[in-house]
C-alpha cells in the first residue's frame, strides 16, 4: 500500500483534501437549506409564511397576523366603469344625520346588513374589525367602515348604537327608512327579502347572495345580497367584495387587495404636502 508522504503539508495531501472538499460541501448545503426555509419579509401584501394551522400569513401589519387558505381566491371584483354615487343622507345614532359627501378624501368600505342576522353580518363585522385592528395606525384614518341596516323596523338607530358599542367595533350604523334604503341600494344591485316563519332557506356559504334559516317561530330574517362594497375617495362605487364564511380569510384577502390602495393614497398625501421649489 502507497504511504502518504508525510513531508507535505496536510492540506495538500489526497486523503486529506478530499475530506476537507467533503467538509466545505456539507456546510455549503446546510447554509442553502437554512435560506431556503425562511419566509420572505415581503410587504404585508402577498402570502410569505405558513402558520401552525396550515393557513397563509398574508399580512403582518402593526404585528397583527392575518390568516387565510392559500386556495381561496380573494374574490374582489372591479367595478368598470366607475359608479358615481349620489350623495345619500342616514341617521347614525337617534339625533345625528351622515352624508356620504362627510367621508371625501377617504375610502369606505360600505355593507348592508341587519342586527338580527345570525351569521353573514356578524361575520362580516368581525373582518372588519380585523381589517381595522390589522392595520398600520398611519392607514386607519384613510378607510371608513359602514353599515346599513336593511331592517328599520326593528333596527332603530338606538338600537344599531347599542348594538355596535356592544362589539366594540370601530363601524358607523346608519338607520334609514325602505324608501331611502332602496334609494341607496339601486346604484349597488341590492337585493333583499323578508323570510317568514314558515320558510326556509339554504345556510350560507361563498358567494354574493346569502340565505339564512329561520331560526326562531314568529320572527322573520333578511335574505340579502351580502357583497362589501368600495367606495373611493371622490365618492365612485369602484369594486365589490364577495362573502366568504369564514372572516379571517375574508378579513386577509380584502386587506390584501386594500394595503396597496390606501398606502398609495398616503403616498399621494405626502407628495402633496412636501415642500416644493419656488
Amino acid at each position: 500500500m502507497k504511504q502518504e508522504d508525510e513531508s507535505k503539508p496536510f492540506w495538500k495531501q489526497p486523503t486529506n483534501l478530499i475530506f476537507l472538499l467533503s467538509l466545505l460541501i456539507a456546510l455549503l448545503a446546510l447554509v442553502i437549506l437554512r435560506f431556503s426555509a425562511e419566509p420572505s419579509s415581503g410587504n404585508g401584501a402577498e402570502p410569505s409564511a405558513t402558520d401552525a394551522q396550515g393557513g397563509t400569513v398574508i399580512a403582518i401589519v402593526s404585528g397583527t397576523p392575518i390568516h387565510a387558505d392559500p386556495g381561496v381566491s380573494r374574490g374582489a371584483i372591479d367595478v368598470e366603469p366607475a359608479i358615481v354615487l349620489p350623495n345619500f343622507r342616514l341617521h347614525s345614532g337617534p339625533q345625528h344625520e351622515v352624508q356620504l359627501s362627510d367621508f371625501r378624501g377617504r375610502y369606505v368600505l360600505l355593507f348592508f346588513g341587519y342586527t338580527h342576522c345570525p351569521d353573514v353580518c356578524p361575520l362580516t363585522l368581525d373582518a372588519f374589525r380585523r381589517i381595522q385592528d390589522a392595520l398600520a395606525e398611519e392607514l386607519q384614518d384613510d378607510i371608513v367602515f359602514l353599515f346599513v341596516t336593511l331592517d328599520p323596523e326593528r333596527d332603530t338607530p338606538e338600537r344599531l348604537s347599542e348594538y355596535i358599542s356592544a362589539l366594540d367595533i370601530p363601524i358607523v350604523a346608519l338607520w334609514g327608512n325602505e324608501e331611502e334604503i332602496a334609494n341607496l341600494g339601486q346604484p349597488f344591485g341590492l337585493e333583499w327579502d323578508i323570510i317568514g316563519p314558515s320558510e326556509t332557506a339554504s345556510m350560507p356559504r361563498s358567494g354574493e347572495h346569502q340565505t339564512h334559516m329561520v331560526q326562531h317561530e314568529g320572527d322573520y330574517l333578511i335574505d340579502h345580497t351580502s357583497s362589501r362594497y368600495l367606495i373611493d375617495p371622490a365618492g365612485r362605487l369602484i369594486r365589490r367584495y364577495l362573502y366568504h364564511p369564514d372572516p379571517g380569510t375574508s378579513a386577509a384577502w380584502m386587506l390584501a387587495d386594500l394595503l396597496p390602495i390606501l398606502q398609495g393614497i398616503n403616498q399621494d398625501r405626502s407628495a402633496a404636502n412636501a415642500p416644493r421649489w419656488q
